[in-house]
């Protein structure tokens, strides 16, 4: 199993974080590579919403369905890759830090058969696209205007 952590620190409060970065809808918004999302059922997500996630990474284009598996507003959601090329579970933590929050993004990867053999490599490079998505959603966050999902 790979096991992927990043933090970073946000200049919103933990709710306002929350609000953006919790809702998978907005994924394509600050997540290289996420081409399209849509919940089941329609709206918000919440515990045991269904997420149907369209990625272009690393060159390949697949198709995931994700389960919300842990949802606690404004403090943590959780989900499950229920299909796609890489079994997966993961999750988001919203911490109060000082005037702003630290959003804490938590991967672990189970790849499957030969991929189990590029286990390093692509540690190296899911760390360095949850990292670079991260930086995204920081500026992301601190556009004007910004149209959410």
């Amino acid at each position: 199993m790979i096991t992927i952590r990043c933090r970073i620190f946000l200049c919103q409060a933990p709710d306002e974080v929350f609000a953006f970065a919790a809702d998978y809808r907005n994924d394509p918004l600050w997540r290289k590579g996420v081409i399209a999302t849509r919940c089941e059922p329609d709206g918000a997500p919440a515990l045991g919403t269904r997420m149907h996630e369209t990625l272009q990474m690393f060159g390949v284009r697949a198709e995931t369905l994700s389960e919300v598996i842990a949802w606690e507003p404004g403090r943590r959601t959780a989900f499950r890759v229920l299909s796609g090329p890489v079994p997966c579970e993961g999750r988001r933590l919203f911490e109060a830090e000082g005037n702003g929050t630290c959003l804490s993004y938590v991967l672990h990867l189970q790849p499957p058969g030969h991929r189990r053999l590029l286990g390093p490599l692509l540690a190296l490079l899911f760390r360095w696209q949850v990292g670079n998505d991260l930086k995204r959603l920081r500026r992301t966050l601190a556009a004007p205007g910004l149209q959410v999902a």
